[in-house]
């Protein structure tokens, strides 16, 4: 069962990864299955808090990173942030969160 969820996330990372490159647009149904699948792997290699543990942690590192980017694109680049960063893209840095442990 793990190796079938493993294979059907590579096979929608490479959808995915097709969809922007051919249309720079991705399929949110495609990435809410990536997250879906994602934090079920994740969580049966841990208990419940560990798990939730591990998606806080994630989720204060991503937000780090975000708050850098919004001081970026506010000063060096003088655009709001979603112009340099899309809603697709926090979708997926918000599936790493929930897929990997720290």
């Amino acid at each position: 069962m793990i190796l079938s969820l493993n294979i059907a996330i590579i096979g929608l990372l490479l959808w995915v990864f097709y969809q922007d490159l051919k249309e720079r647009k991705v399929t949110i149904l495609l990435l809410l299955l990536l997250l879906a699948l994602g934090g079920f792997l994740h969580s049966q290699f841990h208990m419940f808090e560990i798990f939730m543990i591990h998606i806080g942690i994630n989720i204060a590192v991503i937000g780090f990173i975000l708050l850098i980017l919004w001081l970026y694109t506010r000063w060096v680049m003088k655009k709001r942030l979603f112009e340099a960063f899309g809603l697709g893209d926090l979708v997926f840095f918000l599936i790493l969160a929930v897929s990997f442990p720290i």
